[in-house]
């Protein structure tokens, strides 16, 4: 379950339902960036729940579609 902040999402929105409502899609970018040090390297790791193939999260084609509802996960 998520919780969203409707109230400050309204520039995101792009005339979409706030809060949506029952069926409507969004797509989302579901990752995390972290810095590890790997003994004296810094690098940067990314996951992504829905991976693209490049190490690029400015492609909106490729985001997650998370579909909005009142119904309970099995």
């Amino acid at each position: 379950m998520l919780i969203l902040p409707w109230a400050g999402m309204k520039h995101l929105a792009n005339g979409r339902n706030l809060p949506p409502t029952e069926g409507d899609v969004w797509k989302m970018f579901l990752g995390r960036f972290q810095k590890l040090e790997i003994g004296t390297e810094r690098v940067q790791a990314a996951w992504c729940l829905t991976p693209h193939g490049v190490y690029d999260t400015h492609m909106p084609d490729k985001f997650t579609a998370i579909e909005f509802t009142e119904r309970t996960a099995p």
